[in-house]
């Protein structure tokens, strides 16, 4: 991942409270690290120089100090925001003034400054992070610095060519790929673009690390051309977070979920337009090619047609393995696995009684579409034997996700659905004599977190003294919603799970979404899982790849997924197993789920 710094530099004008605003502004644009620089006023300018310039920079290096114990101040209100911190030294006398100090996560030498090894090894001394900048250096003074630092891991050089601001035809971004070749280390970026948007082209050619100032704007100074305001800093570290998203893939080609998924609703398969009976021969002439593709395309019909099938098959089912190959029931080990540690199954209204027999294992989750829930509830056969939960739809309508506390058809509607399925739990609850959970995807917001999370517990408490237990779901970071990838903000970070623990929300945790959010970096996997399972009372359970790619197997290398697992199964709650596609091809997905719990779990 880059290491995107902003530099506070000289735009805070001397004001202890304008260097706040710039790192309050670094913090929410999503910057690693804020960095000051440092200059002893006794020696940073000499006051008999009489060159075009020399008062002006003067005046400028003077209105713009900051006192050590000032910079100390706004570097612990930078690590309250979890920036690290960093600063500029010039000469050694900058360092003595900071001896007492030792808060900086990271040191830098300048460009100008660039041959002062005395204060390279002085900072060396600190055992800190070391940024160098190359800027008015030749080929053969940083030859000359990698023959004498090279074997110090800690030191990372940037590409820098100083001038302000940098023109695009002066950027010699060629260069980092050369000094890779030629020494064999990457190298940063700090940029003084005009146009911040010439950084991303030095993080696309391997640029480590960047450095780019950030100002309020609207103001004059020597570095307002070079810096980016608050709104242009968050753009650019979302583009570069985006990158580095973006150039995954190296290998052979796969397909993502929603490549998948939209295979399956654009594709085809062949449908029968007759009944026949086991034993039979189903004349190829008799079937159909059409959506969705949830059987045999044109590739794999040719191996199957001429064979017998092996159960009686109806008009409208789509050709499949389940024709041909015998479907397999779980052992009496497997069962009781699943009685004992609360396992259940998610079904949809048409397989519920298919997977019930099959399964036998006492436990369900109905996963409903808005469609279901129009049709109603008459005609499903629910048993006081039976544990069941309920998963909302996630879509109201083709074009809206659900969202109770819209103000407009799409809240009416929301509503609507809600209170047609919380009569179904009613009814549940009634037949079963056991409480039923409702799971929702709460993933829409419309004003600040604080007024969406409180709408959510004055929700759930609403419904809660009607007794319904209404359970919203940790969500991913990225949700496949409308055929493509849709970046979520709710219900998905260690800064939701303050509001969640704020209004006492009881969860159902996702053992997917949350391993994915750890993958972005929204969860710490040691501290927040421990907090989130507090605050559970549902589960649902598979593994994870990337940032995306949910309901994977149990089945992993990763300690990250055995961990979560084993908190998942040690947890006395409803456990539903959530394998991607798990009902295809004769339910094999929840099949080899189950097993390979059995097998895992101690």
């Amino acid at each position: 991942m880059t290491y995107i710094i902003a530099e506070i530099g000289i735009n805070h004008d001397g004001s202890q409270s304008v260097a706040k605003t710039l790192i309050e502004s670094a913090s929410k644009a999503g910057a690693n690290a804020v960095k000051f620089q440092y200059r002893n006023l006794k020696k940073s300018y000499e006051s008999s120089a009489k060159q075009l310039g020399d008062a002006m920079l003067k005046a400028e290096i003077d209105k713009n100090f900051l006192s050590p114990e000032i910079i100390f101040d706004l570097s612990i209100f930078a690590k309250k925001l979890r920036l690290d911190v960093g600063i500029s030294f010039f000469t050694e006398l900058d360092f003595d003034d900071f001896k007492d100090h030792d808060i900086f996560n990271f040191y830098k030498i300048p460009s100008v400054e660039f041959s002062n090894h005395n204060l390279l090894k002085l900072l060396l001394k600190k055992n800190k992070k070391i940024y160098v900048s190359t800027g008015c250096q030749s080929e053969s003074s940083i030859k000359s610095f990698m023959d004498s630092f090279e074997k110090f891991e800690n030191i990372n050089l940037l590409h820098c060519v100083s001038n302000y601001p940098l023109a695009p035809h002066n950027c010699n971004f060629g260069y980092l790929k050369y000094f890779k070749e030629t020494y064999g280390k990457v190298i940063g970026y700090s940029s003084h673009d005009q146009d911040w948007r010439f950084v991303l082209f030095a993080v696309a050619l391997g640029a480590n690390v960047v450095e780019r100032h950030i100002t309020l704007g609207n103001r004059e100074g020597l570095d307002e051309t070079t810096s980016s305001n608050a709104l242009e800093f968050k753009d650019m570290v979302s583009m570069i977070r985006e990158y580095e998203l973006a150039k995954k893939g190296y290998g052979p080609r796969r397909l993502n979920q929603g490549e998948m998924l939209n295979k399956q609703n654009l594709g085809r398969s062949f449908y029968l337009q007759s009944n026949y009976t086991e034993g039979s021969v189903i004349n190829k002439k008799d079937l159909v090619y059409t959506s969705p593709a949830v059987g045999f395309g044109v590739k794999e019909i040719d191996l199957y047609i001429n064979k017998p099938i092996i159960r009686d098959v109806n008009k409208g089912e789509a050709l499949s393995l389940s024709f041909y190959e015998k479907i397999k029931h779980i052992n009496e080990k497997e069962r009781n696995f699943c009685s004992n540690f609360k396992i259940s199954l998610p079904v949809r209204l048409h397989d519920y009684e298919k997977i019930k027999n099959i399964f036998s294992i006492g436990s369900y989750e109905f996963h409903l579409s808005y469609n279901e829930v129009d049709q109603g509830f008459d005609n499903i056969k629910l048993s006081s034997d039976e544990q069941y939960s309920v998963h909302l739809p996630d879509y109201i309508s083709p074009n809206h996700l659900i969202d109770p506390f819209n103000n407009d058809e799409i809240g009416e509607r929301s509503n609507e659905i809600l209170n047609s399925i919380s009569k179904f739990v009613k009814k549940i609850q009634n037949i079963s004599g056991k409480r039923c959970p409702i799971v929702g995807s709460f993933s829409v917001f419309n004003s600040t977190k604080e007024i969406f999370y409180e709408s959510i517990s004055k929700l759930c408490s609403g419904l809660k003294k009607e007794d319904i237990f209404l359970l919203p779901q940790i969500l991913p970071p990225i949700a496949w919603y409308f055929g493509g990838s849709i970046p979520l903000k709710v219900f998905n970070s260690a800064k939701d799970i303050k509001n969640i623990e704020k209004y006492n929300i009881q969860v159902c945790f996702d053992s997917s979404h949350f391993l994915m959010g750890c993958n972005a970096g929204f969860f710490n996997k040691d501290k927040d899982l421990s907090r989130l399972m507090d605050l559970t009372d549902h589960i649902h359970i598979s593994g994870a790849e990337g940032l995306d790619g949910e309901g994977t197997s149990f089945i992993s290398k990763d300690p990250t997924i055995n961990k979560i697992l084993e908190c998942c199964m040690k947890k006395d709650k409803i456990k539903v197993i959530e394998t991607w596609q798990g009902h295809l091809n004769n339910f094999s997905g929840f099949h080899q789920s189950i097993y390979d719990l059995v097998s895992i779990t101690k």
